[in-house]
């Protein structure tokens, strides 16, 4: 083991050891009855077991490649997928002083000569609340952004396409919140990196003034990022966001502009815009990279077992486009149970990933069955 290797591990050895001690300690001690039994009650009654819920899926689809293309030598191919999954989420712990907070996505997909399984761990964090300050540790969802698909003061969570939810994507991150008030404080976050200087850290100030939400944003990762996001009523409501990431080679600029509106409690309206500016050559390493971006959904529900939803993305850059589009409706068909049919197509890099995938046309259709439990 070299110098480094011991350095970095000695401490929290010691540390564990110690926890480990002190755990033997009090079982021992509590069961031979020298711990005072009315301190033991009080910390059995104050502890709140892990609390599990969770939903399983089984999703089955069809889907086409160059659905549309009628020139020919254009290569159009279909296939069948589906996959099986289960999301399992728990939080336990003291509900005044500590907790825990988990969420574990598996799936398996098929068909297959030999489908394996795939596990994704979301959330898996420690929180400690105290008088002066919340602290947080693993593998959590940081969202700071005001949108609901374009973010740009987003550092640490995008939103993932790749599911019918669109959720959020978790990072690992250690975070410390300070309160000023109810409704402002000091967001404190830092990635957990093999190295500092890989590390996103920085801070985000946040209050609520005269019925907006407001904050500002400095962080630090491999470039300075500066952002001012706001959001509140106006008749619609209003969100906003402005971010420079400023680097060697140049500045880039984001906007971002939102409205959503409800119509009855039965129709919902959600419309975005965003914006990329270029000053020299900065780098392109973040989601939806293009020079204008447009996203919009509206959603019917009209009680509380059915519900229509339309989503579309449009990116344009220079003189390409791309756009994805998805419907959706579903009915639950039994307690805890629900049936959807979803219809997906995609056509160009609407994210900006870069991956070849991404530009070939798709389309695909299919069904899902879930049991939240």
């Amino acid at each position: 083991m070299t110098a480094e290797k011991r350095f970095s591990t000695y401490p929290f050895v010691r540390i564990a050891n110690f926890v480990a001690f002190a755990v033997a300690f009090g079982a021992v001690f509590g069961a031979a009855g020298l711990i005072a039994p009315d301190a033991a009650a009080q910390t059995a009654k104050d502890t709140s077991a892990l609390r599990f819920s969770g939903e399983a899926n089984v999703d089955t689809a069809y889907a086409l490649v160059n659905p549309f293309d009628t020139e020919p030598g254009v290569s159009r191919s279909s296939l069948y997928l589906g996959a099986t999954s289960l999301r399992l989420d728990a939080v336990g712990g003291y509900r005044d002083s500590a907790k825990v907070d988990a969420s574990i996505l598996t799936r398996l997909s098929y068909p297959g000569d030999d489908p394996k399984p795939s596990l994704e761990v979301k959330k898996l964090y420690l929180s400690v609340f105290t008088e002066a300050a919340d602290l947080s540790a693993g593998r959590m969802i940081v969202n700071y952004g005001r949108g609901t698909v374009f973010s740009p003061v987003d550092l640490f969570s995008t939103v993932d396409l790749s599911e019918t939810s669109w959720g959020r994507i978790g990072t690992d991150a250690v975070r410390v919140l300070v309160p000023f008030s109810d409704l402002s404080g000091l967001d404190l976050v830092s990635t957990l990196a093999k190295t500092p200087e890989n590390a996103t850290a920085g801070g985000r100030l946040y209050g609520h003034f005269a019925g907006w939400d407001l904050a500002v944003s400095a962080f630090r990762d491999q470039s300075a990022f500066f952002a001012v996001d706001l959001k509140g009523d106006a008749v619609v409501g209003v969100s906003a966001e402005a971010v420079a990431r400023v680097e060697e080679a140049g500045t880039r600029c984001r906007f971002m502009g939102g409205i959503d509106y409800s119509l009855g409690g039965e129709w919902f309206f959600d419309l975005e815009y965003l914006a990329n500016f270029d000053f020299g050559t900065p780098t392109r390493q973040v989601l939806f990279s293009g020079d204008h971006n447009v996203f919009a959904s509206v959603t019917w529900a009209p009680d509380k077992l059915t519900s229509a939803d339309l989503r579309a993305i449009a990116g344009f850059d220079g003189g390409a486009f791309a756009a994805l589009a998805s419907v959706a409706v579903s009915r639950s068909v039994a307690r805890g149970a629900t049936l959807t049919a979803y219809a997906r197509y995609l056509s160009g890099d609407v994210e900006g990933t870069g991956a070849a995938s991404a530009s070939v046309p798709s389309l695909a259709v299919g069904a899902r069955l879930s049991v939240a439990f």
